[in-house]
């Protein structure tokens, strides 16, 4: 059996019933971005590699020490650089978790 640590496309991610998540991606060179959402939020931390984050329709510079909070079922898609793959940690939380903070705004 092969096992590779580098992911080649997109983590499919499933919350467990507490609803919290955490996520390593480390992209191979080849990694094959592809137009992602959610019905949760996600923090997303690259801690290597350089690449572009789209997110409603604007591109941002995207790279190691940078992240991004991408709400619910916001398309977006992270792109590398080439030669210069990211390396990503991500949080994700269900909006079931973060419901009792919505009545604090209020």
């Amino acid at each position: 059996m092969s096992f590779s640590v580098y992911a080649h496309r997109p983590v499919d991610i499933t919350l467990p019933s507490w609803g919290i998540s955490i996520v390593e991606s480390r992209h191979a060179s080849d990694f094959q971005a592809q137009v992602a959402h959610h019905d949760f939020f996600q923090i997303i931390y690259a801690f290597r590699g350089r690449g572009c984050l789209s997110l409603d329709n604007r591109t941002w510079s995207f790279q190691a020490h940078d992240c991004a909070l991408i709400p619910p079922q916001a398309p977006h898609c992270i792109t590398d650089a080439r030669g210069e793959p990211l390396g990503l940690y991500a949080v994700n939380v269900s909006t079931q978790v973060l419901a009792p903070f919505d009545a604090l705004g209020e």
